[in-house]
């Protein structure tokens, strides 16, 4: 679990940690008020209706709905969570469904959490130019619904050059300190 607190503002966060160190299920960032959580699963599709960080957290979800962008479609889904399940090779209706449930969400006084899990999900099914692109409008559309995002990238599956290619777009970077803890390197 990783233990930093992010600022309360609305932000889009980039967290690069290792898969195994769960990077939603322990950060300041999660809502402590009722709030509408969009999850974007890229890659690994959700299953028994679990959704990391949230399990257990009925005290701060409003609404919860899943852009299941993986091969595979969800085992199982509590009735409460709507999941929308797309290829991920579909950035256009990946981005054009996010956008209607952002939209839609922000026009309430109820905060829109955005969960992106994960860049490294993104960038294995389109290149780094087609990716970056993608994050700029999606990163854009949530700063401009006054929503919070918060993204996972595996730092071992990419190299430098990818990385700093899209630490740009995001207003907050979380990364491993020089011990085992984490901190918020950039603002």
């Amino acid at each position: 679990m990783i233990d930093v607190v992010l600022p309360p503002t609305p932000t889009n966060t980039l967290v690069i940690a290792p898969a195994e160190d769960r990077p939603f299920d322990g950060l300041g960032y999660v809502a402590t008020d009722p709030s509408r959580f969009l999850v974007v699963r890229m890659g690994r599709p959700i299953t028994n209706g679990s959704i990391p960080g949230l399990d257990g957290r009925d005290d701060i979800i409003e609404a919860v709905a899943v852009i299941d962008a993986s091969f595979d479609p969800p085992t199982t889904a509590d009735d409460d969570i709507s999941i929308r399940t797309e290829s991920p090779n579909n950035l256009t209706a990946i981005g054009v469904k996010s956008n209607e449930v952002v939209t839609e969400w922000s026009q309430r006084d109820t905060p829109v959490e955005t969960w992106f899990d994960s860049v490294s999900g993104l960038l294995q099914h389109a290149d780094l130019d087609v990716a970056y692109r993608f994050l700029d409008v999606f990163t854009g559309r949530l700063s401009a619904a006054n929503a919070r995002g918060l993204y996972h990238l595996y730092p071992e599956t990419h190299d430098e050059q990818a990385v700093n290619t899209i630490r740009p777009l995001f207003d907050a970077i979380v990364e491993r300190d020089d011990g085992d803890g984490y901190v918020v390197k950039e603002w």
